[in-house]
């Protein structure tokens, strides 16, 4: 049941290669002929100089098909150069396949920018129905190749088509009958696989969330001709639209999918807030403070677990907890105020950016009377969406180095500035943490040899893709706690966790003072 399970998550990680693989491989086949030789031996100057795209986004489209195995980067004296690896001769071989992405773009953005209305899943089915069968066709014969790369394929045209399907019977209010059509979907896809069994519907049903950070990019996806080729940044990334929402994510989707990461982590997480908590209460945080709360699920199960089970949850009444809720998503603020105050639980919210920690601290003393040192801090998959600022390269950066693409504003920003940032960053919440500590969950990079060498292991590919196009910052892992260690940062090591291990890590939970 183990292995079972284990081909299963490759299974799953592979639908979300798909839902990023899949734009940028048709865009690529639309925009230049003869993609895999007009690429060959090419800088990224070069190429973009050729096809007329923007170098930022761009290079975070080669480095999506890099992780995956089908471009390599080839050090040629001081530039880097890309060719197609054999693997990806053969991915590319079979990308015809993948052209029905055009009949479905626009119905696809619509179900995520409507957040999964009635009508969008309708049309949506109005327009897979027609041509099911003919993608079911091509299934069929990739599965029965026997052939690795081809199954791989496979699995990236499921993610795709039913990523919608399977978020919508588990996100919001449901049509039954919508409900239904959804599940024969999801089961005639599925079945086309030999290895098929009961057990595939009822996995991927449960991993809906899964499948909710990367959708939540949707109208990214949809629209990268506008980002790779014509850079219309500014009508994207940076708009809002009129009740100042974000129009390149749909962010109550992110959040959903997100909140669903935490319980993984909880019990680690568990352990260091009832140790902190254990501690002779002058020894202790006056509370908690989440930066980035979303909808506030997190601070709900913090506020259970320190009144239920530790010495500052006996004596609450007489050293009450603060809760502080701090979000730059107006939307999310409300979410989190609804749910906190519908189980009872005293909690004070504020507007805030992860990358002004001194304004932080100014309101929190100006509207709260809270010093900043006082509080425990918490965050969760957040630092890497700092807002991007120039800074003079740090000296240690230049010994550093990250293979993860970045941009801003469709610019490519190098990995010695991204690394500058980071340490910038945070060194300006050192004095904010050093009291009580910050406990961190972050989000993280795979050097891209070891993510093209451990095909379908990680969903590394997904998210540095969505990162990448949106203007946010992962880094591997070990890059992290070098700037932590060089913006003086201490890690509790006891507390330190890695997921899903060492070697692959994406995930790390660590306690910083």
């Amino acid at each position: 049941m183990k292995e079972n399970k284990n081909i299963l998550l490759e299974h799953l990680f592979a639908h979300l290669e798909g839902i990023v693989a899949i734009p940028i491989l048709t865009l690529l086949d639309q925009k230049i002929s003869n993609f895999s030789i007009t690429i060959e031996n090419k800088s990224l100057n070069e190429l973009c100089s050729s096809i007329g795209a923007s170098e930022g986004y761009l290079n975070v489209a080669i480095h999506t098909l890099s992780s995956l195995g089908i471009i390599k980067k080839i050090k040629y004296k001081k530039e880097v150069k890309f060719e197609v690896s054999n693997y990806g001769r053969k991915y590319l071989k079979k990308s015809k396949k993948l052209l029905f992405y055009r009949k479905i773009n626009l119905e696809l953005n619509n179900i995520v920018t409507s957040n999964f209305s009635d009508s969008s899943i309708e049309e949506y089915h109005s327009k897979i129905n027609p041509i099911l069968s003919e993608i079911k066709n091509e299934q069929k014969s990739l599965f029965l190749s026997n052939d690795e790369v081809q199954k791989r394929i496979a699995y990236h045209i499921e993610g795709v088509l039913l990523a919608p399907l399977l978020i919508y019977n588990n996100y919001s209010i449901l049509n039954k009958n919508l409900v239904s059509s959804n599940i024969e979907i999801i089961k005639s896809i599925l079945s086309i696989n030999p290895n098929y069994n009961d057990e595939f519907i009822e996995y991927f049903n449960k991993r809906s969330k899964s499948y909710g950070v990367t959708s939540s990019y949707q109208p990214i996806y949809s629209n990268l001709d506008k980002l790779i080729f014509r850079n219309s940044i500014e009508n994207m990334l940076y708009k809002r639209d009129k009740e100042n929402n974000e129009i390149h994510v749909n962010r109550k989707l992110n959040i959903w999918g997100s909140g669903g990461a935490h319980k993984t982590y909880f019990k680690k997480i568990d352990e260091m807030i009832i140790d902190i908590f254990n501690q002779p209460i002058e020894s202790q945080p006056l509370g908690v403070a989440d930066m980035g709360c979303g909808d506030g699920m997190f601070l709900i199960h913090l506020y259970n677990l320190i009144k239920n089970k530790t010495l500052r949850g006996e004596k609450i009444k007489k050293h009450p907890l603060h809760l502080i809720g701090a979000d730059l998503n107006k939307e999310a603020l409300e979410s989190a105020k609804k749910n906190l105050d519908s189980r009872e639980i005293i909690c004070d919210f504020i507007i805030s950016d992860i990358s002004n920690p001194e304004k932080y601290k100014k309101d929190l003393n100006d509207k709260f009377n809270l010093d900043i040192k006082d509080l425990l801090h918490v965050r969760s998959f957040l630092d890497h969406n700092r807002i991007y600022k120039d800074v003079p390269i740090h000296p240690e950066a230049t010994k550093i180095s990250s293979s993860c693409a970045y941009a801003h504003k469709g610019e490519k920003v190098s990995s010695n500035l991204i690394i500058s940032n980071l340490i910038d960053h945070l060194s300006n919440w050192k004095k904010s943490i050093e009291k009580h500590g910050l406990i961190l969950l972050e989000l993280h990079g795979v050097p891209l040899k070891l993510a093209s060498e451990n095909k379908m292991k990680t969903p590394t590919t997904a998210y540095e893709s969505t990162h990448g196009f949106s203007d946010q910052y992962i880094v591997e892992y070990e890059v992290f706690i070098k700037c932590a260690e060089i913006a003086n940062i201490e890690r509790v090591k006891k507390y330190t966790k890695l997921y899903p291990d060492d070697k692959l890590t994406t995930v790390s939970l660590n306690l910083f003072k």
